[in-house]
């Protein structure tokens, strides 16, 4: 952020402030979801998953300790063993040595 140019972070904070409210759109969510946070985000607060995580029922929570806003960048491994756990919970992958 302290290189991005100054009109686009600007137009970008502005953009993010004029959002619609979602959450009676997450409420109506009734596929498995995982909410994914960085525990270290700035833009996304870890309160806000978790408030996500309480409007789409039975969602998993999974909050990437040392992970700003990209923990599947940041911390790749961590991001990926939290959702294979939750890819295996759900069986939305073959088990070791299945075939689909």
């Amino acid at each position: 952020m302290r290189n991005a140019p100054a009109d686009g972070a600007a137009a970008a904070l502005r953009a993010r402030a004029a959002r619609p409210d979602y959450r009676g759109t997450l409420a109506q969510v009734r596929v498995p979801a995982l909410v994914v946070v960085g525990r270290e985000d700035e833009f996304t607060l870890v309160a806000d998953a978790e408030l996500m995580h309480r409007l789409v029922a039975g969602s998993a929570l999974a909050v990437v300790g040392g992970a700003g806003h990209l923990p599947n960048l940041e911390l790749a491994a961590g991001f990926n063993d939290g959702f294979g756990r939750f890819l295996d919970t759900h069986r939305l992958r073959p088990a070791s040595g299945e075939e689909r």
